[in-house]
């Protein structure tokens, strides 16, 4: 799934009033009251754990804010919604076929989950109509309809089968990675890569000692591979005791005899 995007500027509104909708630093806020104490704090929701907070407006309206942490608001969370999406920054694209399977398909369930119970809370708002009304509890009565049911998740060619079985905390994390990427499901897979993806996992000292041992053993003589492994053994067990120098923490200086080449 890939989507297109625009960036927006989030604007200032003109009022704020209660029912209103912001969208800052990566959290949604829902404005339950002005102060009367103070014109500069509001009293807000957040969206969707429904935990109270406040916010003060010189923090909201900072001028030493990036356009990427600029507030978005909004007179209804469906708008703010349309908003976000049309206000997403570009990402890096990542290709399908460069992640593993098991990414794609993860991701691609987290997309159909999230805009089925989006869907199914919307409906249930609109019921509601004048009633009092909780987010959270639609969004457990939508996660109640969605588990059980089967789910078909195309990969490539092949089509696979998965039954749905979410529950509130999973389903926060769903909705906070498919707002980050804007609903592209190949992002959220490219997502799940550790941040050390296609880098090394060796430390310093280990890159260190073995381009040491390369360089004595391996470049300048005829030694296999098996050979260097077992004298870079050898040089653990019997000279440094398993010790090695960090160059991250001693410097760059380290002794280009610190180990007898002869062993």
């Amino acid at each position: 799934m890939k989507r297109t995007h625009k960036t927006a500027s989030s604007g200032i509104p003109k009022t704020l009033q209660p029912g209103h909708c912001i969208f800052w630093k990566r959290q949604i806020y829902r404005i339950t009251a002005l102060d009367p104490e103070t014109a500069l704090l509001i009293h807000v929701e957040i969206i969707p754990t429904g935990e109270q907070s406040q916010l003060a407006l010189t923090e909201l309206f900072a001028t030493s804010q990036t356009e990427e942490d600029a507030p978005l608001f909004a007179s209804s969370l469906d708008d703010l919604y349309t908003l976000m999406e049309t206000s997403t920054p570009s990402l890096p694209e990542a290709s399908p076929d460069a992640l593993p399977e098991t990414y794609v398909f993860k991701a691609q369930v987290i997309v159909q989950v999230v805009e089925m119970v989006m869907r199914l809370v919307r409906e249930d708002e609109r019921r509601a109509q004048k009633e009092a009304w909780s987010r959270t509890g639609a969004i457990q009565r939508a996660l109640a309809t969605c588990n059980g049911t089967t789910r078909r998740i195309q990969i490539k060619d092949t089509t696979q089968e998965h039954i749905l079985h979410v529950g509130l905390s999973t389903y926060y994390k769903y909705e906070r990675l498919y707002r980050t990427y804007a609903g592209d499901a190949t992002r959220i897979a490219a997502s799940f890569r550790r941040a050390t993806f296609r880098q090394t996992l060796m430390s310093q000292a280990q890159l260190h000692f073995t381009d040491l041992c390369l360089l004595l053993y391996y470049g300048n003589t005829r030694s296999t591979k098996q050979r260097v492994y077992q004298l870079a053994q050898e040089i653990l067990d019997h000279q440094t005791q398993g010790y090695w120098i960090d160059p991250e923490r001693c410097g760059k200086a380290v002794p280009e005899k610190i180990v007898d080449s002869t062993a």
